[in-house]
């Protein structure tokens, strides 16, 4: 699993980032929740994703985590 970020530019416009790959959902998890934790104040992120690889460059999001993550997006049952 692929984890990265969207972001706005300097011109308003949305960027999509890839930030790190991950074997398991569980540690694509964790890592997806401390990198929402790490942007808090940056308010130029829109939010941190999770999802499967389509081409070594990009990714199908599948979760979607805000700023800063809910408890809810912190532990999902």
């Amino acid at each position: 699993m692929k984890i990265g970020y969207l972001q706005r530019n300097a011109d308003g416009v949305e960027e999509r980032t890839i930030h790190s790959t991950y074997d398991t959902r569980e540690e694509a998890h964790t890592a997806a929740v401390a990198l929402a934790d790490s942007f808090v104040g940056n308010d130029n992120i829109v939010q941190v994703e999770r999802g499967y690889p389509l081409t070594e460059d990009t990714y199908l999001p599948r979760v979607s985590y805000d700023i800063p993550p809910t408890d809810k997006q912190r532990n999902p049952s």
